[in-house]
């Protein structure tokens, strides 16, 4: 999944930048309160604040979603993303008034293939 030394949460935040999102506040060691990154794209349509919350796992379920638009609610944040490296059960993207922008796993690896290919773009027009 990662490579070494990188969780997946950093990785994440290479791609959200290269989207033009700006980080407020990266991702930390230890326990985040629901919120691995926060970041603010500007943008005339989707641009504001956004809580960035990743799952490295198989497949995140409601119960995960739920807790998240809690912590949205909570920090009175309108707009999240949910990261996953594998996949959003059904009934996960249900119900949530479009605050959640989902990114499953075969999603990501395309954008984190963008990414890839831009840094090697920039890397040979460097040398």
């Amino acid at each position: 999944m990662c490579r070494p030394g990188q969780t997946f949460e950093h990785e994440v935040l290479g791609v959200l930048k290269l989207y033009g999102h700006k980080i407020e506040r990266p991702p930390k060691l230890g326990p985040d309160g629901g919120v691995d990154m926060i970041t603010s794209l500007d943008a005339p349509i989707g641009g504001g604040r956004y809580l960035v919350q990743c799952k490295d796992k198989e497949a995140v379920g409601r119960e995960d979603v739920d807790k998240f638009i809690g912590t949205l609610e909570r920090e009175n944040v309108h707009m999240g993303i949910m990261v996953t490296s594998g996949r959003f059960v059904k009934k996960a993207r249900k119900g949530t008034n479009g605050r959640v922008q989902f990114i499953d796993g075969p999603r990501y690896e395309e954008l984190r293939k963008r990414l890839t290919e831009w840094l090697q773009i920039k890397w040979n027009q460097q040398r």
